[in-house]
């Protein structure tokens, strides 16, 4: 810039027009208007992204008020783009050099093509803000809500208006004590609304169904968190129709800090984001149990693991385990499942006390050597092997109900 710029004698007196028509010298224009603007927009950019997922505000109002903020930054850089090409034209007549004034007019068209490329991107994300604001979100309908007894479920998307709705369920129903969730995911903000309402009283979460994407975000909020048999955990970088790489990884906090907050490890919660948008990490059950993802079993899953093992084995019998001993029979009765074995012997022959002894360590060591194993015994699971002889005549009957040391470290039986 030039020194010795003089104000112009055809000032106002009022800075805002005085910019817009050019009278400011241009180290002023430039430097200081425009500086304030570029300031104004790596704040508030930022803050906007963190409006659609915080936990504390309306998503409809966070909406409306990123439209207002971007018709207002708009307004605001053709305030300032405007000011400094006006105050350009002017500079070599107040003794700058051109070459200052070319510099600014350049970086003046530059950002003009930085607007219009971002055009495509911009109308989308003000699309989806737009309708938002006036209540009408693409996913549908909020999140269906159903109280029973002592649970309340979840099923559908986390569209605008669940968080309300949940609460409004919750706030008539003091008795719950577990949240079971069927959803593909929506608006991150209204899970994690509901994820602190889950956390703020303590209630266990259950994947009764697939549970993905922003879903996730109210599952791990849970006291205890369990899967059902069809439960899934699908998680993925978050996604808002416009937003760019830097503004999507700005959303991938709230992810990460919930994740984290429920103790989470690390690995995990930067596993949980690689996958793209686009795409889905569905961890198995042995993954989910090492990171703590999932830390429970309810009674319901170890009905369904019964009758599940029933429907898999029964076609095989008889199965033979070894030269003498055969699995002859399987049933299932709630949480206890029932093992009939055949030893190829005549019941007098066989030393019953080192029979018992010997089935007991064996079903000991096959269930609660495994997290998922104690859990079970946990939640109610109880696990009955009666042997015959050859003749079917009763030898023993061995049931285990509980495993050495207690269940799960930090585990506690959920409803």
């Amino acid at each position: 810039m030039a020194y010795g710029e003089q104000y112009d004698q055809d000032r106002s007196g009022n800075y805002l027009i005085d910019h817009w028509r050019g009278r400011l010298p241009l180290s002023q224009s430039y430097w200081i208007n425009g500086g304030m603007i570029g300031v104004l927009a790596g704040v508030l950019g930022p803050a906007a992204v963190r409006s659609l997922t915080a936990d504390e505000s309306s998503l409809r109002v966070a909406s409306w008020m990123i439209i207002a903020g971007l018709v207002l930054a708009l307004a605001v850089w053709v305030w300032g783009a405007v000011g400094i090409w006006r105050s350009s034209a002017r500079h070599h007549a107040r003794g700058g050099a051109p070459v200052w004034a070319a510099a600014a007019r350049a970086m003046v068209l530059s950002g003009l093509v930085v607007n219009v490329l971002n055009v495509p991107e911009l109308a989308l994300f003000l699309r989806e803000s737009g309708r938002l604001a006036v209540g009408s979100d693409p996913l549908g309908k909020p999140i269906g809500v159903r109280v029973a007894g002592d649970r309340i479920y979840l099923d559908g998307p986390f569209a605008l208006g669940s968080a309300e709705k949940v609460r409004d369920a919750l706030g008539h129903a003091a008795s719950i004590r577990a949240v079971y969730l069927t959803s593909i995911g929506g608006r991150i903000g209204e899970a994690d609304q509901i994820g602190t309402m889950i956390k703020t009283r303590k209630l266990d979460t259950v994947a009764q169904g697939p549970c993905l994407s922003a879903c996730t975000l109210a599952f791990v909020a849970g006291a205890q968190r369990s899967l059902l048999i069809h439960g899934r955990l699908g998680f993925h970088q978050p996604r808002f129709p416009g937003l760019g790489p830097d503004q999507l990884a700005e959303m991938s906090e709230t992810q990460r800090r919930d994740l984290a907050e429920a103790g989470i490890p690390a690995w995990f919660v930067e596993r949980s984001l690689m996958a793209p948008p686009e795409s889905m990490w569905l961890p198995t059950e042995p993954e989910l149990f090492a990171a703590g993802v999932v830390n429970s079993v309810t009674r319901d899953r170890v009905i369904e693991d019964n009758a599940m093992t029933v429907r898999q084995i029964r076609p095989t019998i008889p199965r033979h385990i070894d030269a003498v001993t055969t699995i002859t029979g399987v049933s299932a009765d709630g949480t206890t499942l029932h093992t009939r074995v055949t030893i190829a012997a005549d019941a007098a022959m066989i030393n019953k006390d080192r029979l018992r002894a010997l089935v007991t360590a064996n079903e000991t060591a096959t269930v609660c050597t495994r997290l998922i194993g104690r859990l079970m015994v946990l939640a109610g699971g109880t696990y009955v092997q009666d042997v015959v002889d050859r003749h079917g005549r009763s030898v023993v009957s061995v049931g285990l109900s509980h495993c050495p040391g207690g269940g799960a470290p930090g585990a506690r039986a959920p409803t």
